[in-house]
C-alpha cells in the first residue's frame, strides 16, 4: 500500500469497529484482534453488507443494520442487537439481547436464556457457522457446545394473540462456511449439524 492510498483510506480503519459500510463486505480474521482480551466490538449504520468478525471479543454492540449478514465469533460477556431489520445472524455470546428489530433470523449459541425486547417477526435457530480457528475459540471462551440456550427465549413483550418470534423451519435454514484464501486450516463446526431433532429438542435445563 502505498503511503498515499493509505492517508486517503485510513479513516476506514479501525479495528474493533465496522461502521456506515453499504453492499461491502468486511472480514476480521482470526488473531485480527492480537489475542487481546476485554475487546469491545462495534457495528453500526450498515447496510446490505456482509460482516465476519471471526474473532473473540468480550462485548458486542450492533446497531442499526439493514439487510445485512453478520457473523460474531465468541463473545465472551454480550452480544447486543439493536434497532436491525432483514439481517440475518450468525452469533455465539454468553449473553443475547435483542430489541428494536424486525424481520431477522438469528443463528445462535447463548449460554444462557437469550431475550428479546419490542422486536417482532424474529427467526431463531442454532448456530451453524464455521471458520478455521473457531473450536479454539470456543474453548478458550468457556462454552460448552452441548449445552446451548438458544430456544429458551424470553420475550420481554410478549403478547396473547400471537408471538414476536418463531423457530426457523429447517428447509430455511442457512449455514454459513468461512475460509481464507492462502490457509491451510480447514472451518471448524462446533456443533451438529442442524436436523428437525435440534430444532425441537427441548433448552437445556437453566
Amino acid at each position: 500500500v502505498s503511503l498515499d492510498a493509505f492517508r486517503e483510506n485510513v479513516g476506514d480503519l479501525d479495528a474493533y469497529g465496522v461502521r456506515d459500510r453499504i453492499r461491502k463486505t468486511i472480514v476480521r480474521k482470526p488473531g485480527a484482534f492480537g489475542g487481546l482480551s476485554g475487546v469491545d466490538a462495534h457495528i453500526e449504520g450498515c447496510g446490505n453488507s456482509t460482516i465476519l468478525i471471526c474473532d473473540r471479543t468480550a462485548e458486542c454492540f450492533v446497531d442499526d443494520l439493514v439487510n445485512c449478514k453478520v457473523l460474531i465469533g465468541p463473545c465472551s460477556s454480550s452480544a447486543f442487537i439493536r434497532n436491525c431489520t432483514g439481517c440475518t445472524f450468525w452469533i455465539v455470546a454468553r449473553q443475547f439481547r435483542s430489541r428494536d428489530c424486525s424481520n431477522c433470523t438469528i443463528y445462535l449459541y447463548a449460554h444462557t436464556e437469550p431475550v428479546i425486547e419490542t422486536s417482532s417477526d424474529l427467526s431463531f435457530a442454532p448456530f451453524c457457522a464455521e471458520y478455521p480457528g473457531l473450536r479454539a475459540q470456543f474453548q478458550d471462551a468457556g462454552f460448552n457446545p452441548d449445552r446451548n440456550m438458544w430456544s429458551a427465549i424470553y420475550d420481554f413483550n410478549g403478547r396473547a394473540d400471537g408471538a414476536n418470534w418463531r423457530f426457523q423451519p429447517l428447509d430455511q435454514c442457512e449455514v454459513l462456511v468461512v475460509s481464507f484464501e492462502g490457509s491451510p486450516d480447514e472451518p471448524d463446526a462446533i456443533a451438529p449439524a442442524l436436523s428437525q431433532e435440534l430444532l425441537t429438542a427441548p433448552p437445556p435445563a437453566s
